[in-house]
This record gives C-alpha cells, structure tokens and sequence, in this order.
C-alpha cells in the first residue's frame, strides 16, 4: 500500500533524523555553539548548592574603601609591612600577600624587604600575563625562593571564572600557582606534600585525592584549551563562606586571635574602585548584591577546594569520556523522539516536552550534588529539536491517515462517528493501513422487493434518479443512528453498527443492535411518509423493502487495490443478515406482512432488551446454512 510505503519511509526518516540530530549536536558542542548555555546550566546549578558552616581554615583581610581613604591607593610598603606584622603576630600557618610588589612603593620598602625576608610563611604574588595583560613580576627578594606564585585566572568566553589553575608553563618551566603554594605550604605541616597520581603520574595526588586536569571537552566545554593544569572550582560552601576583616579591622584589634591563630591569612583589596573583580557563577548575567567576586576571594575557593580534597578526600567536579557524553546526548534525542511521536494535543504535548526538556537540567542538578558535570543544555536542546521534528513527522503521517479515513468514510458515516473513529484513530489505523480487526459488530442488509420487475418497466434517467430518492433518504437514517454506509448493491445497503471502533463493553455492543433495529424502523417510516406519497405525486412506482439484521463476531478491515481500497467486513455474521434479508415466505413459519419487513436473528433479538414489539418467526436453516437459527420480526416499538 502507498501509505505503508510512506509510514516505512517514516520510520526511515526518523532514523535518520535521530543520527543526523546526534551528529548536529556533537558537532554543534565541538564548536562551541552550545558552550555558553552550557556554562549558563553549570552556573545555576553552582548556584543551588547547599551552602555550608563558615570556613575555619582561612581568613580574608581585605582593604576596603575606607582604608583606602585613609591610607590611600596604591597602598604604601610601609602600610603593607604593617599589616603583615600584625597577621605575623597571630601565629597563622600561611599568610598570602594578594598585593603586587614588583617595585618599591615608598615610604617603608626596606621594612618591607625585611619582614618579607624574615617570615617564610608569607607568600606573595606574580602575574604572567598574556596578550591583553602585561606581565608583573614578584618582588625581587623573593626571587628563586619558591614563595612566590602566579594569580593568573583562566577566563571563560563569556567573562567568567570557573576554572582554577595549579601550574603554568612559561620557558620550559613549570611553575605554581598562588594558591597551591598557600594550600602546599599548609598541608606540608599536616603531614602532605605532592604526590604523582596512582594511575596515571601526570596527575597529582595532594593527600586521599588525585586530582587530573580538566579535559578541554569536559563538560559544557567546547574544546579551547588556554593551556596549563586546570580545574574546576566547586565554590564549596557558597559564594563567600571565608571570615572576611578589613586593614582597620586588623589594626584596631576587632579580629578574634583565633580567627588568625593556625589559619591561611589572605591579604588583598576588597574595595570596588581597585580593578580585582571577576565574574562567576554567582553572578555572571544577574542582577545581584555583589556584581562580582574579590580576587583574594577567588584564590581563598581555590585554597579551600585543595584543602578539602587533601585532607578530607573531597572529589573534585569530574566529567565522563566523550564517548558516554555523546551516549548522553543520543539518548536525549532518543527521548525526544518518543515523545514527539505520540498523539498530538496542544496541552499534553506542552506538559510532556516542557517536562521532558527539564529533565536534563534537573538531572545534572542531581549529578552536581556527585559532582559531576554533563553537557545538560545541548540535551535539553537536543531534546526540544528531536521532539518538534518528531512530532511534525507524526503530524504528517496522521494527516495521512486522516486522508485515508476520509476517503474510506467521508461520504458514509455522521459526524458522530467520524468524530469517534479520529479519537481512536490508532486502533483503526496502523502501520500505514487500515488495521484488519477481529470484533464484534451489527450488519444490516436492506433492499427493495420486486426490485428487478420495477426498474424494467421504468427509462434508466427516471430509474436512476427514483432509485437515488430511495438511497439518499436510507443512507441518511443509516448515518442518523450512528452506522457505517457500507456499501451500495444495486438496490441493496449494507450497513455495518460497531465499526470501525471495536465495542469492548457488552452494553455498547447492545447499543449497536438496538441502535441498528431503530435504523430499520426509521427507513420505514421513511418509505411510508416520505418517500412513497412523494412517488405518487411524481407517478412513481410503489414498493415496499426488507431488512435483514444480525449481530456477531466478524473481520473488518481495508479490501481492495491499493489505489482503490475500501472498508468492509468478511464473516459467517454478514451472510447470515444477507440471508434474513432475502428470506422468502413460506408455509413453514409466519411472517407478517409490511411495507418494511425487518427480520432479526435471535442473536441480535437477544440483544434489544425489550424495547421493540417481536413475533417469532420460528427456527429457520437459511439458505446456505446447515443449521437452524432463530428469527424474529420486528412490529414497532415498545411503548
């Protein structure tokens, strides 16, 4: 069948749509097309984390605008050697010096030279720089010491930080970062120094974790790699969990000593007018509280999360082998077709790929929470594209289907029954055909007594045009009382009650008998009042009509060429109302005679629930037939 060939065509495309919709998409991720929703998801999800109790271990002094009103811009040696001096008082471990001092800054650099020189807890910072910043060394006395490490941030395209970095390479060598060395320096009084990793010795293990470098592919990630030992930052406990003081804070003596006392001091700028600032997940694109985050701020995630990891066993956030993220992918797109293919309706669809699509990002909300990451938008919009196509495809194929019912049905059933076969249009219609279907149904046959003898006397115009009064009238009573026009023999009907929807419940079934025996005495009706005082205004023949009616198991289902198909029934139930509706009289049994004679098996009789006024016509073999069956005939109704 055309259609057949079409819903196998269907299926083909759809294939085809699932692998082109993959590779679209695993290219599209590739290229970074995807890369700045992808950061967006990570971001939200970021964002949702539970935030924990304020960290112990570290402790930020930063200069605000107020310090900087008083002891000015850019701070002096001799107020930065007085800070340290007061940190170096409270016996901390470590104290990070987030403060460029690549040149003296007078008043005070020999005081500052000294306190640098005498405490080697305190580490400071250096700037490589690249192609839009310049480089901005360490301070000279501190050179070939190992207390020095870069505060390079690696930028995402949109802006924002969300990576960390443990080394760099500049002139063959590879050099630490400022807060690995703060978090080494730490952790080596505790017992940890470096390791290389179990499994692979590129990978450093600090303590109960190994901790690899972040794949240029991973998660959202297009691809671009800025070089260097990067991984991702996890924010763990918040957006800002550190103890935060200013320089007045500090020097007026509103710091807790146990604040201090064996801690990782960080000492920076947390004032807006100095350009330390940088976009993360907390606030890229939104509207907050706090536009941006601190640099010292930044270092102090990046030393707690090394922290964290080395001494309680953290995992850091880790993402799967491309190979399962393209898995991944697929099987969004997969979903997606799935649902696309099933019934259409405005609301259901709207809820079922409104959910659908969440999926993916509440899914990776759950993963984070594991810390791992998954290209969650790509599916999500993987998911959306494969669901719209897909349903387009159904779409297409149902308007098929509905083209086929159409020309099945158009012209033979009421708007009821059109209207009941398109909500079920899955059990009439499968696999581009008409389903065959064994069910259980009414057949009614009717025709005109001494058809033959009429039409001969009659010239074929006026027999035509008598004959299509009679048809278009019993058509319509057929279509009135919820049946299907089967087809036209003649000046014979065929009309099936219970098609091409199958009754599943016995009470539908006796709807139909019942619904069919009413057809019969409304055609009738109609031959009586209509149609025959109509005729002998016209001098028109009279003639008086039978109908046949039984109730049974049958086979529906499309008959014919495939150009030219048809909808119709096969089965012992047809021949049997064909037979009761050219049952002759005789001798034998009664049959009271009437313009319409409706005779009824005792099946279909059974059926009626007394509602109509019966005679028993007797147990008849009808022709054909080697066994005898009950037949009744219909009078009227029951009042």
């Amino acid at each position: 069948m055309l259609l057949h060939k079409f819903i196998s065509r269907r299926v083909g495309v759809e294939i085809a749509v699932f692998f082109l919709l993959t590779i679209l998409l695993v290219t599209g991720r590739l290229e970074g097309l995807f890369e700045t929703v992808e950061l967006s998801a990570y971001d939200w999800t970021v964002r949702l984390q539970l935030e924990n109790p304020q960290e112990d271990k570290i402790v930020q002094i930063l200069a605000s605008e107020e310090d900087l009103n008083q002891f000015g811009w850019p701070l002096s040696d001799q107020v930065v050697s007085k800070i340290l001096q007061r940190v170096i008082v409270g016996s901390p471990r470590v104290v990070g010096l987030d403060l460029y001092r690549e040149q003296p800054r007078p008043p005070g650099h020999e005081q500052l030279l000294s306190v640098l020189q005498a405490n080697k807890e305190i580490i400071a910072v250096y700037k490589f720089g690249d192609s839009k910043q310049k480089m901005v060394p360490m301070p000279p006395t501190l050179k070939g010491l190992g207390r020095a490490g870069f505060a390079d941030w690696v930028i995402d395209g949109d802006g924002a930080v969300r990576q960390g970095l443990l080394f760099l390479n500049r002139d063959g060598q590879s050099k630490a970062s400022f807060a690995l060395h703060l978090g080494l320096k730490y952790l080596a009084l505790e017992g940890i120094t470096p390791q290389p990793g179990s499994k692979n010795p590129q990978h450093l293990l600090l303590g109960k974790t190994t901790l690899p470098p972040l794949a240029p592919e991973a998660g959202g990630y297009s691809g671009n790699n800025p070089g260097g030992y990067r991984f991702l930052l996890t924010f763990n406990g918040g957006e800002n969990p550190f103890p935060t003081y200013s320089f007045l804070d500090l020097i007026e003596d509103r710091i807790p000593p146990e604040k201090i006392k064996d801690s990782i001091v960080i000492i920076g700028t947390g004032a807006d007018s100095v350009k330390d600032q940088f976009f993360t997940p907390y606030n890229r694109g939104r509207n907050t509280d706090n536009p941006y985050m601190f640099g010292p701020t930044l270092h102090a995630h990046s030393v707690n999360q090394l922290l964290h990891m080395a001494i309680n066993g953290d995992a850091n956030i880790i993402t799967l082998e491309e190979v399962w993220e393209y898995i991944w992918l697929a099987c969004w797109v997969l979903f997606g077709m799935i649902l696309g293919r099933t019934p259409f309706n405005v609301i259901s669809f709207t809820l079922r790929i409104g959910l659908g699509g969440l999926g993916p990002l509440f899914i990776q909300l759950g993963l984070m929470q594991k810390l791992i990451w998954l290209p969650s938008a790509t599916a999500t919009c993987g998911f959306f594209l494969a669901a719209v196509l897909a349903t387009a495809l159904a779409s297409k194929e149902e308007r098929k289907q509905r083209q086929l019912l159409k020309s099945l049905f158009d012209k033979s059933v009421s708007p009821a029954v059109a209207k009941e076969i398109l909500s079920n249009l899955n059990q009439v219609v499968g696999e581009g055909k008409i389903r065959t279907q064994k069910l259980h149904a009414t057949v009614l046959f009717t025709d005109l007594a001494n058809f033959t003898t009429v039409a001969e006397k009659m010239a074929p115009e006026v027999l035509m045009e008598w004959l299509n009064d009679y048809m278009n009238v019993m058509a319509g009573k057929v279509m009135d009382h919820g049946g299907v026009v089967d087809k036209f023999i003649g000046d014979a009907i065929m009309a099936l009650f219970g098609v091409p929807v199958a009754r599943e419940i016995e009470g539908d079934i006796d709807q139909d008998v019942i619904n069919a025996v009413s057809c019969a005495l409304s055609m009738g009706q109609a031959l009586e009042n209509e149609l025959i005082p109509e005729w002998k205004k016209r001098n028109l023949p009279e003639v008086s009509m039978r109908v046949g009616i039984h109730s049974g198991s049958l086979v529906a289902g499309g008959l014919g060429h495939h150009e030219r198909m048809d909808y119709t029934v096969i089965g012992d139930t047809v021949n049997v109302a064909a037979r009761l509706e050219s049952l002759k009289p005789s001798e034998e049994f009664s049959i009271i005679p009437s313009n319409c004679r409706i005779l009824v098996s005792e099946a279909a009789c059974d059926r009626l629930g007394g509602k109509f006024k019966t005679h028993p016509v007797g147990e008849i073999i009808l022709k054909g037939k080697s066994i005898k069956i009950g037949v009744h005939q219909i009078l009227g109704y029951n009042s």
